[in-house]
């Protein structure tokens, strides 16, 4: 693509980290189906996502019956639920896995 000088220079030096950028629930999927607690697994990336962002993803996945992360202990991992497991194993993202 071409770009004008203006707008050549407004771009960031270095673009932002693809796991800031792109939506989480399969990754927070796949690591409940590790037993990992996603927001622990995620925090410990090199360039880790926004909280909020993990946050929503699992909302999501509570959202389609993928995850159940009822228990209110925070050492308590998110448990997966059958759907859930099946939606891991598919090179989908969860909710197209679940639309399907």
């Amino acid at each position: 693509r071409l770009y004008s000088r203006e707008q050549f220079d407004a771009l960031p030096l270095q673009p932002s980290p693809e796991m800031q950028r792109c939506d989480l629930a399969q990754s927070c999927l796949q690591a409940v189906a590790l037993g990992r607690d996603p927001q622990v697994f995620l925090a410990s990336a090199i360039d880790p996502p926004p909280l909020a962002a993990v946050e929503t993803a699992m909302e999501q996945l509570v959202g389609i019956h993928a995850v159940d992360n009822s228990d209110p202990d925070p050492e308590v991992c998110p448990v997966l639920l059958p759907i859930g497991e099946v939606l891991a194993r598919l090179p989908l993202e969860p909710l197209l896995g679940r639309a399907a």
